[in-house]
C-alpha cells in the first residue's frame, strides 16, 4: 500500500495511508459485476429472440403450405369437369338444351 509523506515545519514527518485505493478496487469490482450482469441479460434476451424467430419461421412455413393446398383445391374446384359434374348432380340442365320461347 502506498503512503504519502507530509512534511510540516521540517520538524517531524507524518505518513498517511491512502484509503482511496480501496475505493477504486471496490468501484472496479462493482463495474465488472455490473458488466457481467448486463452481458448475461443480453445473452438471455438474444437466445429468447432466436427462439421467437424460429417459431415465426415455422409458422410462416406452415402458412405457405396451407396456402399452397388451398390454391390447388381452389383450382380443382373451379375446373370445368368438376363444375359440370356438380351441376348434373344437382339436376341443372345444359344451357344448350333449354328452349326459349319468344313472343
Amino acid at each position: 500500500m502506498a503512503t504519502a509523506i507530509w512534511a510540516r515545519d521540517n520538524r517531524y514527518i507524518k505518513t498517511v495511508k491512502r484509503h482511496w485505493q480501496i475505493s477504486w478496487i471496490f468501484v472496479f469490482v462493482l463495474s465488472v459485476i455490473l458488466i457481467g450482469f448486463v452481458y448475461v441479460t443480453l445473452s438471455m434476451k438474444n437466445i429468447q429472440t432466436g427462439f421467437e424467430i424460429s417459431k415465426a419461421l415455422q409458422f410462416q412455413k406452415e402458412l405457405k403450405e396451407a396456402n399452397h393446398k388451398l390454391k390447388s383445391e381452389w383450382a380443382r374446384l373451379i375446373s370445368p369437369q368438376v363444375l359440370s359434374s356438380k351441376a348434373k348432380a344437382l339436376g341443372f340442365t345444359h344451357p344448350e338444351k333449354i328452349i326459349k320461347i319468344e313472343r
